[in-house]
């Protein structure tokens, strides 16, 4: 595919998300679509010749930004820490600004199988990732490390839904969590 038709797919996914945003699932036509992306409706089709490849794209397209946002947020981070992934995950603001959708694609996700399969696949990679970054840490059973990486990622994803909720500074959060984490590690929390 050339980078012109790259950019068109990258656009038509952008104001399909949007739509999804404002208007929920039911509210997401290719007529919208090619509306609000200033195509005709038979380009958008051409890109996505139906609506189910039109929500898969909307899907690779929000993860491939989130690994993007992720991996530039931690390219001058070296070595990249537990408190470290933290604080990218809910202080950079480019970070946190990818978290609003997934509740959206989760929402899909409940009628759409292949939604549901990237969404999966991609919290496993996390999840996997996260695992070994707390095994640098602490020489623990890979077991001990899953259930910590399960704490840490429901933790980060439950402040991302209820940040504006709770009475708590981001901040504080990656403090109190950072030093949670480190006690199921068994190891001593950081002085702050």
């Amino acid at each position: 595919m050339s980078p012109k038709q790259n950019d068109t797919r990258d656009r038509i996914a952008a104001c399909a998300l949007e739509i999804l945003r404002n208007n929920g699932v039911s509210g997401l036509t290719m007529r919208k679509v090619a509306a609000k992306s200033g195509l005709s409706l038979s380009n958008v089709q051409y890109h996505y010749r139906t609506r189910a490849l039109l929500l898969i794209g909307i899907t690779d397209r929000h993860l491939a930004h989130c690994r993007e946002s992720l991996i530039t947020a931690a390219e001058p981070v070296d070595p990249l820490t537990l408190r470290n992934v933290l604080e990218i995950s809910l202080l950079n603001e480019n970070v946190r600004a990818t978290a609003g959708p997934f509740r959206d694609l989760f929402a899909l996700a409940k009628t759409e199988p292949a939604v549901h399969q990237r969404l999966m696949a991609h919290f496993r990679d996390a999840h996997q990732q996260l695992t070994a970054l707390l095994g640098t840490i602490a020489p623990l059973p890979r077991e001990e490390l899953d259930e910590v990486a399960t704490i840490i990622m429901t933790a980060l994803e439950g402040a991302y839904l209820i940040s504006e909720a709770m009475p708590v500074s981001p901040e504080r959060f990656v403090d109190r969590l950072d030093a949670t984490a480190r006690i199921m590690l068994g190891q001593a929390p950081r002085s702050r």
